[in-house]
């Protein structure tokens, strides 16, 4: 089903439907410098969010978690 559903979607979307093999190819491919590379653009200090569900939140502590930086 989710084969299915994929092969679909990307038909609809893309025109094309590209093979699993292909995929897993180019997702094996990536590296920690690319990770690391989308990470320091996509997560900046100044624009963090956080949602905290669950018992014994403090807002302070949360507060202070989002202040902090790491280098």
């Amino acid at each position: 089903m989710a084969l299915g559903q994929r092969a679909g979607e990307l038909l609809l979307t893309m025109g094309e439907i590209d093979p699993i093999e292909s995929v897993v190819e180019k997702l094996r491919a990536i590296t920690a410098d690319d990770v690391l590379r989308v990470a320091q653009r996509i997560v900046q200090a100044g624009k963090l969010v956080l949602a905290v569900v669950g018992p014994d939140v403090e807002n302070e502590e949360l507060a202070e978690l989002l202040s902090t930086t790491a280098d």
